[in-house]
């Protein structure tokens, strides 16, 4: 028997500016939970909807905050290692 859970799904797109040659690049930044009995809350309680969305946004911008912090493009980091 399958049960299929409530799935929350946030993808946002990001502009980041390479740290070695400037140019601007796109990323995306993806992020889920399901909404299921066993994904509870601090007090054990499962969560609601509305406390899901609030954890999957905080991750997110803890993800966005990563890709943007020192960014450098695919290009310029095979340019560093010579291949």
């Amino acid at each position: 028997m399958n049960i299929k859970f409530d799935e929350v799904k946030i993808k946002r797109q990001v502009r980041v500016i390479c740290t070695k040659c400037k140019k601007i690049k796109s990323r995306t930044v993806c992020e889920e939970q399901t909404i299921n009995p066993w994904n509870v809350n601090d007090n054990g309680i499962p969560k609601t909807r509305k406390e899901v969305v609030d954890d999957v946004l905080k991750k997110i911008d803890k993800k966005i905050a990563l890709v943007k912090s020192d960014f450098i493009c695919a290009s310029c980091e095979e340019k560093e290692m010579g291949i």
